[in-house]
């Protein structure tokens, strides 16, 4: 019997709506925990924001936000300001100036368009959908009462801590070059290509060459009629 074991991912510990309660567990990478609450949480996007709408978390939110701004020695503070994305005031109309003198030449580029477009920051919701079928998870084999059930969860396969590197380095080099789900999609498929040899590379890429001309052709058909 397989279980599979969904990854806290790093990304999701940027996002705006965990930023603020969502933390990793100290004693595992896998599990999450909330910090307004102080239990723990299911690893999956869909379980995050499921908790984020409970009546617990919704009352434990401001006590506990009052209490982070009266304390000066709170463990989790040093984290939140170096995860905010907000530009400081008296940085943030130099930036924009900055900006506008850069792109002065160029008349179509209005202000208000650039402000907003960079105020909007990166769509961590289209990185994560384009990479949702292509995550490797934790594979932990449990044969009831086998002693050796508990080795293989302390010490994952090699294979799956390769993929999870190459995955979250997609992730991040995705971010800071704000691609589409295309261009990330391309970038998986490119990476896996070279770890294979070059036969079974070459035979894959035209098999995806297949696929691809098949799908225009069956586009182009439904698009005539």
């Amino acid at each position: 019997m397989k279980i599979y074991k969904q990854k806290l991912r790093e990304v999701w510990l940027q996002m705006p709506e965990f930023r603020q309660w969502l933390r990793r567990d100290p004693e595992d990478s896998y599990r999450a925990r909330c910090r307004f609450c102080k239990c723990g949480v299911n690893t999956k996007i869909c379980d995050l924001r499921a908790h984020a709408l409970t009546k617990k978390h919704k009352k434990m939110h401001p006590t506990t936000e009052a209490n982070r701004n009266d304390s000066s020695n709170d463990d989790d503070s040093s984290f939140d300001h170096h995860m905010d994305y907000k530009p400081r005031k008296a940085t943030e109309p130099k930036r924009l100036k900055s900006h506008i003198h850069d792109n002065k030449p160029n008349m179509k580029l209005s202000p208000v368009k650039t402000e907003k477009s960079a105020s909007n920051g990166p769509d961590y919701e289209a990185i994560i959908e384009s990479l949702a079928l292509y995550e490797p998870e934790q594979v932990l084999f449990s044969n009831g009462s086998t002693p050796q059930s508990d080795g293989q969860v302390e010490n994952p396969a090699p294979t799956a801590n390769i993929d999870e590197e190459s995955i979250t380095n997609a992730v991040t080099v995705a971010v800071k070059n704000l691609k589409d789900s295309s261009q990330i999609f391309g970038d998986f498929v490119a990476d896996r290509l070279r770890q294979l040899s070059f036969a079974t590379s070459e035979n894959t890429k035209d098999k995806i060459m297949q696929v691809l001309l098949e799908a225009a052709a069956l586009e182009r058909t439904t698009n005539g009629n």
